[in-house]
């Protein structure tokens, strides 16, 4: 189609600028051909902006001279267009109820004292849901002296014995843990290994050492 007269009308006039608004059923490829204006020079100038309603898009186009056509801006009306969406605040409360539950490891007294390897009975003592512990034998740097190991809790009970190694002088402490929680932990008080006594002798009227040394004089 070509140039309507009809279509094209100022919007507005400031400073010898004018808004221009041009509606047409050509394509804006049609619209921004050199010489689609031409017919209406006498009311355009340089400079002027006409906001096209083409047939497949919206475009700002400025006025040029001689048959190059200007940048322009086009609304690609093959995109979304701008939607209003009424929106509200919802008030949303949330409850987190909770039950807490107790849960310990008390472990039986350790002897200060003991001797190397000798047995020692441990008694340990769980409350609440706790299903397997794990007891580790560590030393006075917290370092293990065997792997640990892993016993069921039966009725709230776990009862065993311990062998605590040597040498004399060392001292053994005990660690017991929730299997499934390191958080739930208790550690017993050292216990010393002592060496096993001397055999003493007799010997003209005098006790001696092992090594024949007199004990008494």
């Amino acid at each position: 189609m070509p140039y309507d007269e009809r279509g094209l009308n100022a919007l507005s006039t400031v400073s010898n600028f004018t808004l221009w608004h041009y509606r047409t059923g050509d394509q804006r490829g049609s619209v921004i051909a050199p010489g689609y204006f031409t017919a209406a020079a006498a009311r355009l100038a340089v400079g002027d902006v006409i906001i096209v309603q083409a047939a497949d898009a919206t475009a700002f186009l400025p006025v040029g001279v001689a048959s190059t056509a200007g940048a322009g801006l086009t609304l690609d009306t093959t995109g979304a267009g701008v939607r209003l969406v009424r929106s509200a605040t919802q008030s949303i409360s949330v409850d987190h109820g909770g039950v807490a539950t107790a849960r310990a490891l008390m472990l039986s007294e350790m002897p200060p004292s003991a001797l190397p390897e000798t047995p020692v009975a441990l008694n340990i003592t769980v409350i609440g849901p706790v299903a397997q512990i794990t007891l580790s034998l560590i030393d006075a740097n917290d370092q293990p002296a065997a792997a640990p190991q892993i016993f069921a809790v039966v009725g709230g009970q776990v009862a065993t014995t311990v062998a605590l190694p040597g040498p004399p002088g060392a001292e053994w402490r005990l660690r017991v843990a929730d299997t499934t929680d390191a958080t739930l932990v208790t550690i017993s008080a050292p216990t010393l290994i002592r060496a096993y006594a001397r055999l003493l002798g007799e010997g003209g009227g005098l006790l001696l050492l092992e090594n024949g040394a007199v004990l008494l004089s």
